[in-house]
């Protein structure tokens, strides 16, 4: 793939003042504000980096990259280079040589992908977007904003970006195999696992199958060429895994890349282990949730059903069965990557078009700050809705974030509502419902919970309650709606200011009508700031046994509050 100059300059200038951004929203590098509306980055006393902007109501700054100039001795530098970039600011970020080379290796595989992207979008008429399924809105989407690095697929070529990533449009067969019972881990909804063969492989192939010897589960194409056509040579070797072709129908990846669509609209999703570094860690799946994965998913769905309140608000895309494998050698290293044992897992999940009816469309909620060319998509939901711009973030407040406050403050349940996790369902344009999916590790519950002896959640993390409204807070106002704001703010829509206004009013009608007081601590003055970008300057690139956690930095004002 050739890229112009113009091109590869333009998205290079987009990702170094996203890093900008994200590093002073992270208290890791500081800028000066000049009276003429620039604030100044300056690394030493020849260089610094000049860019317009304005402060946010989240306590950061708004550039423009398309003004941003890299000024070396006084005079205007032509050289604009993400590589440089980040080897000058490392004086502040302080990572080892060894991470910052591996960093600038993620930067320029997000700066691939970030240019792909750019070229789909300029194909694209966002006025028709609303009439588009969640798929392609799904594929079309950025990835998670507030990760500097998004797109860093590390592992993957650019054949394997063009083959299996979102930007590169296509579709392809998964490998499929056969697992002997007595290696797997395993975890089915009752009576599902042979419909389920049957569904994607067909009764000529559904017949060859000794179900009472072997599971049957898809593989990424990927990942067998990659990890387990090598790593588990013995067990092929003595037919444990057999291998029975690439088989089924085609698949389309989404954004998060390990979860896969079929093409031809299937009750079920699958999400497969995918061994790249991307975002934040590794995209195997560990077995932890695999025996319970669908009990979990079943008992938040009965909870939400008889919840009169929310059970006609959310919808759930139930995991209905789940199979993992570990080699028992390496499940006996207690200190080596979590990444070899995440090897091999496939869950069964429900689709989002399994969910709609009607004239229903439905949206990832990262598909909200999606823009191009000062064009945006929320701004064409708005138009389309007939509704006032206030009278459509009110319509999503009581579409999406009342009903994920309910759950935490009703049942001290959280999920980690990120843009990819949360699916807005609209008609024509007005929010009507939400679905939640993905409960492997991102859901959570609360110390105080009446759920908190149940069964089926055993496996699930406990949180205070202090700590479970983060999954609120950082998970969808921070990671979602602080890039929303911008947009409508950007676009003279609605000040950031009048778009937590009307949030806040229909959170306190909501604690008023449940009798809570309004000292609650979505509303509370400060929030703390939860950091994931400074983890890898700290950690760098080592694979701990577990994933990294987040770190915390000094608490902001938040804009939910009712005294901002």
């Amino acid at each position: 793939m050739h890229f112009e100059k113009d091109l590869y300059l333009k998205i290079t200038k987009r990702l170094i003042v996203k890093t900008i951004e994200e590093l002073y929203f992270e208290e890791i590098i500081t800028l000066e504000e000049h009276d003429d509306g620039a604030f100044l980055l300056t690394i030493n006393d020849n260089i610094y980096y000049k860019i317009k902007g304005k402060k946010s109501i989240w306590d950061n700054i708004h550039l423009n990259s398309r003004t941003l100039e890299k000024i070396v001795d006084d005079k205007l530098s032509l050289n604009i280079s993400i590589a440089e970039f980040l080897n000058e600011i490392n004086v502040f970020c302080k990572m080892s040589d060894d991470t910052l080379a591996k960093y600038i290796e993620e930067a320029n595989q997000t700066l691939y992908s970030d240019m792909l992207i750019e070229q789909n979008l300029e194909k694209i008429d966002f006025n028709t977007l609303i009439n588009q399924d969640y798929l392609y809105l799904d594929r079309i989407s950025n990835g998670h904003p507030k990760i500097i690095m998004n797109k860093g697929r590390v592992g993957w070529s650019t054949r394997d970006i063009s083959k299996y990533s979102p930007e590169g449009n296509k579709s392809f067969k998964l490998v499929w195999v056969a697992i002997n019972r007595n290696i797997a881990i395993s975890g089915f909804d009752k009576g599902i696992e042979k419909k389920l063969i049957e569904e994607f492989l067909g009764k000529k192939v559904f017949y060859k199958i000794d179900f009472k010897k072997y599971h049957v589960l898809a593989i990424h194409p990927w990942q067998w060429n990659r990890y387990i056509n090598i790593q588990y040579l013995e067990l092929i070797a003595n037919n444990e895994i057999i291998y029975l072709g690439e088989l089924g129908p085609d698949f389309f990846p989404q954004i998060s890349l390990r979860t896969l669509s079929n093409e031809n609209n299937s009750k079920f999703d699958l999400k497969l282990s995918l061994s790249i570094l991307n975002t934040s860690c590794v995209r195997g799946i560990p077995k932890r949730f695999i025996e319970d994965g669908y009990k979990i998913s079943s008992k938040l769905f009965n909870i939400i059903q008889n919840d009169q309140f929310i059970s006609s608000k959310i919808e759930v895309l139930q995991e209905v069965g789940a199979i993992s494998y570990v080699d028992k050698t390496i499940d006996s290293l207690k200190n080596c990557s979590y990444r070899y044992k995440e090897l091999l897992g496939c869950v069964w999940r429900e689709s989002v078009d399994s969910k709609l009816i009607d004239n229903e469309k439905a949206i990832p909620t990262a598909s909200l700050f999606l823009n191009h060319n000062n064009t945006s998509f929320i701004e064409s939901l708005i138009n389309n809705s007939k509704l006032s711009p206030e009278q459509w973030i009110a319509e999503y407040t009581k579409t999406v974030i009342i009903p994920l406050y309910h759950l935490q403050v009703k049942h001290g349940i959280g999920l980690v509502s990120h843009g990819q996790n949360i699916i807005l369902v609209h008609k024509n344009g007005v929010p009507s419902k939400l679905i939640i999916k993905d409960f492997h590790g991102d859901l959570r519950i609360s110390h105080e919970s009446p759920y908190i002896n149940e069964n089926s959640f055993k496996v699930i993390d406990r949180l205070s309650s202090n700590h479970l409204i983060h999954d609120l807070i950082t998970g969808h106002f921070v990671t979602v709606l602080r890039y929303v704001s911008r947009i409508l703010s950007e676009s003279s829509i609605l000040t950031e200011e009048t778009f937590y206004k009307i949030i806040r009013e229909q959170i306190l009608e909501y604690c008023k009508i449940n009798s809570l007081s309004n000292n609650s601590l979505l509303l509370k003055n400060e929030i703390e700031k939860i950091l994931v970008n400074k983890v890898r300057f700290k950690v760098g690139y080592d694979e701990l046994p577990r994933r990294p956690l987040p770190l915390l930095g000094s608490e902001i004002k938040n804009p939910l509050a009712c005294n901002v």
